[in-house]
């Protein structure tokens, strides 16, 4: 069975219900998790190994400040190397493809009528994506 895997991001969840191919058991998980992700939280991210460390709002500037000082004392020989290895690994894995056909697919499906609809009903009754996505009923007006 293959690990299931999400995305963690600010915008909803889910707008539409996806039909479900059964193939195996992981394609059924892997499936469900990405026509309808759980929300992940910060310690839950930090456990799928999705982020390195979690730091509390007022800390963030200061750490990311850090990190970069970090960063930066190392050779810029060095930095550039590393980026090139990163880049090359993820064309390896078919990233750059991956997030092309993402970008195609989004700029598409945007564009349907019924992703226009929703997206009207949304800011008709003051909704956030995330909002829709959790069922709250939105402002009265």
């Amino acid at each position: 069975m293959s690990a299931p895997t999400a995305t963690v991001t600010t915008m909803a969840r889910r707008a539409h219900a996806y039909p479900q191919v059964t193939l195996t058991a992981g394609d059924v998980i892997d499936t469900e998790v990405l026509a309808a992700p759980p929300d992940v939280t910060a310690a839950d991210a930090l456990e799928l190994g999705l982020v390195n460390r979690v730091v509390a709002r007022d800390e963030l500037t200061t750490t990311v400040d850090e990190l970069a000082a970090h960063i930066a004392r190392a050779p810029l020989s060095t930095l550039m190397a590393t980026k090139q290895l990163v880049k090359r690994a993820w064309e390896l894995m078919g990233m750059r493809t991956h997030l092309q056909m993402s970008t195609d697919v989004m700029a598409v499906t945007a564009h349907t009528s019924d992703a226009r609809a929703l997206r009207t009903a949304m800011t008709e009754r003051g909704l956030r994506p995330r909002q829709h996505a959790a069922g709250e009923p939105g402002q009265q007006g």
